[in-house]
């Protein structure tokens, strides 16, 4: 039990924050209590929520007098403008679910006495304070794709947690969340999201996707037409341009709780709805591909049992893609996310989240199985992994026979120190490349295929490179084409490209990619020859036709 004198100091302090006005040794202080009494944590993240969400309301209402209650000195007064009727609506509402007697005390002194939006810009400063402090951030990125976070453009470093009371305000891409009770979170730029506790956030623009653990129900997004309540589901909200809110239920169950006089209303699997301010509610197709949404890692059942999974390593591929599982599209087949099934220290899946970029899914396009079409611009850029610099690379494609292909049409491209790539070139012939632009490596190796290719013709390419035995080779169908020595190291961690340049902007692919392979060592050559014939079986490629020598 809290001791009253412990309680009453945690009281002040706490609304001290909340109007903006505490000291950096009250923020300590504040903290051993939170030491000492963990329960008084949990009690602040609900109290600093209600200020957050009040505060948020009006500013979004009222931004037209703010200017007038924003000052640290006004007095009300009958001259005063009123108060916004949704924001006395949303503290009753949220009267009923906070019982903190500061937080309430806090809030209303702010209310009556005209500050709240200076309290809320205030609140700002309190929140950069508890950040600089030891207290643990209720969330955390846990990965972020070709994002940028709109302070990162004037130079700001951005931090990798948040504490309550910030704003994430993402330019473009996309980041995806943690919060200290289990929630991931994915939010697709341009987007506005305010972190109000370990297990509640307010979304003024953007979409967002949120996959919720049974043990962080409850979770709760708000937004200007109201707030989700979230009962263990998978669900996704996107804020229109003009405030109204859709809520796409995907799985489970979630309550939707309008800004001003209407009831709340349930949705589960499959549903959705829009709300809009002083409007009834719509029901409206539930559509989830209007969403980025959290992978999850893929299980090991689910993995074929066939190809490289048919082969007895020793070990996984550290990249390994296929498109038989886990792709990830959008409502035009588009692919957002191509998930990696490999065994990459985190999950290094590749990724566009621009539309314009996105390759094509299509169900039967390698011998009857699913590939990646790419065209035009279209690539892929995975997680940043690392690798050493010996690595053994598969990679099963044709490329496109409607289209002449541009001199260095990039398969792969390594983005590394001495960046490898594996391209094809207009002859037709498959061309594999090292080479570095600066440092003590400056020049390139090139490997060309002593064969040439079918364009649309289905074909299993590859390398094998390693500086510690000083090798580089080219292969096809099991063939070896071309070999020469190593050219410089390759070792680190970074995104790779599938279907283009590592600058984004040229040498695009044109063709199919049904799947990548790529070991974090070398394999020796009968296990590449096993694992390229395993794939060729797979994808009833003719090795007769290919001239391939049999291992």
């Amino acid at each position: 039990m809290i001791p009253d004198a412990q309680q009453a100091r945690f009281n002040e302090l706490a609304s001290r924050w909340c109007a903006g006005d505490i000291e950096a040794e009250e923020t300590l202080e504040l903290e051993s209590l939170f030491t000492a009494y963990p329960e008084l944590l949990q009690e602040f993240s609900e109290g600093t929520r209600l200020n957050s969400l009040l505060a948020q309301q009006y500013r979004g209402e009222a931004f037209a007098t703010k200017l007038l209650l924003n000052s640290p000195v006004h007095e009300p007064s009958d001259d005063d403008p009123p108060m916004p009727g949704k924001v006395y609506a949303h503290a009753q509402d949220m009267q009923r679910i906070v019982a903190s007697r500061w937080a309430l005390l806090a809030a209303s002194v702010i209310f009556v006495a005209g500050l709240l939006g200076y309290g809320y810009l205030m609140s700002d400063r309190g929140a950069e304070q508890l950040a600089k402090s030891n207290l643990p951030a209720p969330v955390e990125i846990i990965q972020r794709i070709d994002c940028v976070f709109e302070s990162e453009r004037w130079g700001v470093v951005q931090e990798n947690h948040f504490q309550v009371g910030e704003t994430l305000r993402i330019a473009k891409g996309l980041v995806l969340l943690q919060f200290a009770r289990g929630v991931k979170l994915s939010i697709e730029g341009p987007a506005e999201l305010k972190i109000l506790s370990d297990n509640s956030a307010y979304l003024n623009e953007g979409r967002i996707a949120a996959v919720v653990p049974i043990n962080a129900s409850g979770f709760e997004i708000g937004t200007p037409s109201g707030k989700v309540i979230d009962y263990g589901t998978e669900f996704g909200v996107h804020v229109l341009p003009n405030g109204a809110a859709e809520t796409h239920v995907f799985q489970g169950e979630a309550e939707v709780i309008p800004a001003i006089g209407k009831e709340s209303f349930r949705l589960t699997t499959n549903m959705a709805a829009r709300t809009r301010v002083n409007r009834k509610y719509v029901e409206i197709p539930n559509n989830p591909s209007l969403f980025i949404r959290v992978p999850e890692k893929l299980a090991a059942d689910a993995i074929p049992k066939e190809g490289i999974a048919a082969v007895d390593f020793a070990d996984k591929p550290k990249l390994w893609l296929d498109a038989t599982i886990g792709v990830q599209v959008d409502g035009k087949d588009r692919v957002i996310c191509w998930q990696n099934m490999g065994d990459a220290e985190i999950e290094s899946n590749a990724w566009q989240v621009d539309p314009n970029h996105r390759p094509a899914f299509e169900f039967e396009m390698a011998n009857g199985r699913p590939a990646l079409r790419f065209d035009e611009n279209q690539f892929l850029s995975t997680t940043p992994v690392t690798f050493g610099n010996e690595v053994s690379v598969l990679i099963v494609a044709s490329t496109n026979p409607r289209s002449k292909p541009d001199r260095n049409a990039q398969l792969i491209n390594f983005n590394s120190p001495s960046v490898l790539v594996l391209d094809v070139i207009d002859g037709p012939t498959l061309e594999g490349r090292i080479y570095a632009i600066e440092g003590p490596y400056v020049g390139n190796n090139l490997l060309h295929s002593s064969k040439p290719y079918t364009h649309g013709e289905l074909f299993v390419s590859g390398c094998r490179y390693s500086t510690k035995e000083n090798l580089f080779q080219l292969f096809t169908n099991g063939q070896l084409m071309a070999e020469s020595m190593a050219y410089g190291p390759i070792a680190g961690k970074s995104s790779r490209i599938i279907g283009g340049h590592r600058w984004r902007t040229q040498d695009f692919y044109s063709g199919v990619i049904a799947e990548v392979v790529i070991f974090d060592r070398l394999l020796s050559e009968q296990e590449y020859q096993l694992a390229m014939k395993a794939l060729m079986a797979k994808y009833k490629i003719d090795s007769s036709s290919a001239n391939v020598d049999q291992p």
